[in-house]
Protein backbone atom coordinates (compact mmCIF):
# COMPACT_ATOMS: atom_id res chain seq x y z
CA UNK A 1 0.00 0.00 0.00
CA UNK A 2 1.39 3.40 -0.97
CA UNK A 3 2.04 6.01 1.70
CA UNK A 4 2.92 9.69 1.39
CA UNK A 5 5.26 12.16 3.04
CA UNK A 6 4.39 15.84 2.77
CA UNK A 7 6.34 19.00 3.49
CA UNK A 8 5.37 22.57 2.62
CA UNK A 9 6.76 26.05 3.13
CA UNK A 10 4.79 29.27 2.99
CA UNK A 11 6.71 32.41 2.01
CA UNK A 12 10.03 30.62 1.37
CA UNK A 13 12.44 33.55 0.96
CA UNK A 14 15.54 32.65 -1.06
CA UNK A 15 17.96 35.58 -0.77
CA UNK A 16 20.89 33.72 -2.34
CA UNK A 17 20.04 31.68 -5.43
CA UNK A 18 20.65 27.99 -4.83
CA UNK A 19 20.71 28.22 -1.02
CA UNK A 20 18.72 25.20 0.29
CA UNK A 21 16.12 25.57 3.07
CA UNK A 22 14.69 22.51 4.84
CA UNK A 23 10.89 22.42 4.63
CA UNK A 24 9.33 22.41 8.11
CA UNK A 25 5.59 22.80 7.59
CA UNK A 26 2.54 20.79 6.63
CA UNK A 27 0.02 23.48 5.80
CA UNK A 28 -0.07 25.84 8.78
CA UNK A 29 1.48 23.34 11.22
CA UNK A 30 5.19 23.42 12.01
CA UNK A 31 6.80 19.97 11.91
CA UNK A 32 10.28 18.49 12.12
CA UNK A 33 12.43 18.92 9.04
CA UNK A 34 13.41 15.25 9.38
CA UNK A 35 10.61 12.88 8.36
CA UNK A 36 10.89 9.24 9.41
CA UNK A 37 10.34 6.71 6.63
CA UNK A 38 7.42 4.49 7.68
CA UNK A 39 7.85 0.73 8.07
CA UNK A 40 6.94 -1.48 5.17
CA UNK A 41 8.14 0.81 2.37
CA UNK A 42 11.35 0.48 0.36
CA UNK A 43 11.14 3.11 -2.38
CA UNK A 44 10.05 6.60 -3.29
CA UNK A 45 8.04 6.07 -6.47
CA UNK A 46 6.70 9.55 -7.21
CA UNK A 47 7.51 13.15 -6.31
CA UNK A 48 5.06 16.03 -6.75
CA UNK A 49 6.23 19.64 -6.56
CA UNK A 50 3.85 22.58 -6.60
CA UNK A 51 4.88 26.21 -6.20
CA UNK A 52 3.45 29.70 -6.54
CA UNK A 53 5.33 33.00 -6.81
CA UNK A 54 4.76 35.53 -4.08
CA UNK A 55 5.49 38.42 -6.40
CA UNK A 56 6.40 39.31 -9.96
CA UNK A 57 9.71 37.44 -9.96
CA UNK A 58 11.29 34.53 -11.79
CA UNK A 59 11.31 31.30 -9.83
CA UNK A 60 12.55 27.83 -10.69
CA UNK A 61 12.01 25.49 -7.72
CA UNK A 62 14.71 22.94 -7.04
CA UNK A 63 14.16 20.21 -4.40
CA UNK A 64 16.77 18.13 -2.58
CA UNK A 65 16.05 14.90 -0.71
CA UNK A 66 18.71 14.06 1.87
CA UNK A 67 19.30 11.99 4.98
CA UNK A 68 20.28 8.51 6.12
CA UNK A 69 17.05 7.08 4.64
CA UNK A 70 18.63 7.36 1.17
CA UNK A 71 21.27 4.62 0.80
CA UNK A 72 22.32 6.02 -2.59
CA UNK A 73 22.86 9.53 -1.17
CA UNK A 74 21.19 12.88 -1.78
CA UNK A 75 19.01 13.30 -4.83
CA UNK A 76 17.63 16.37 -6.60
CA UNK A 77 14.46 17.14 -8.54
CA UNK A 78 13.57 20.22 -10.58
CA UNK A 79 10.16 21.86 -10.53
CA UNK A 80 8.74 23.87 -13.41
CA UNK A 81 9.94 27.45 -13.77
CA UNK A 82 7.64 30.43 -13.39
CA UNK A 83 8.07 33.70 -15.27
CA UNK A 84 8.04 37.20 -13.84
CA UNK A 85 5.09 38.46 -15.89
CA UNK A 86 2.69 38.74 -12.97
CA UNK A 87 2.11 37.72 -9.38
CA UNK A 88 0.55 34.39 -8.63
CA UNK A 89 2.39 32.39 -11.29
CA UNK A 90 2.15 28.76 -10.29
CA UNK A 91 3.33 25.37 -11.43
CA UNK A 92 2.92 21.67 -10.72
CA UNK A 93 5.20 18.76 -11.61
CA UNK A 94 4.63 15.05 -10.97
CA UNK A 95 7.58 12.78 -11.68
CA UNK A 96 7.74 9.00 -11.36
CA UNK A 97 11.03 8.06 -9.69
CA UNK A 98 12.67 4.96 -8.25
CA UNK A 99 14.70 5.95 -5.17
CA UNK A 100 15.46 3.26 -2.57
CA UNK A 101 14.78 4.22 1.07
CA UNK A 102 15.42 2.63 4.47
CA UNK A 103 12.40 2.33 6.77
CA UNK A 104 12.85 3.95 10.18
CA UNK A 105 15.54 6.35 8.97
CA UNK A 106 15.27 10.10 8.42
CA UNK A 107 14.61 12.03 5.23
CA UNK A 108 14.77 15.81 4.85
CA UNK A 109 13.08 17.67 2.00
CA UNK A 110 14.79 20.98 1.19
CA UNK A 111 14.11 23.52 -1.53
CA UNK A 112 15.60 26.53 -3.24
CA UNK A 113 15.16 28.58 -6.38
CA UNK A 114 17.63 29.20 -9.16
CA UNK A 115 16.90 32.92 -8.70
CA UNK A 116 16.53 34.96 -5.51
CA UNK A 117 12.78 34.89 -4.90
CA UNK A 118 9.95 34.42 -2.43
CA UNK A 119 7.49 31.65 -3.15
CA UNK A 120 5.32 29.04 -1.46
CA UNK A 121 5.99 25.38 -2.11
CA UNK A 122 4.53 21.93 -1.46
CA UNK A 123 6.27 18.59 -1.97
CA UNK A 124 4.53 15.20 -1.79
CA UNK A 125 6.51 11.94 -1.92
CA UNK A 126 4.71 8.69 -2.65
CA UNK A 127 6.35 5.67 -0.99
CA UNK A 128 5.80 2.01 -1.77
Amino acid sequence: MAQTLVRTKDQLAITVAGQMTALDEIGSATVSTAAVIPSGVTRIVNIQISAVNDGAEETCPFVMLSGNALPSGDTYQMGAGMGASNTGNSNYVSQDVDFPVISGNSLTISATSLDAATFSLGVVLTLA
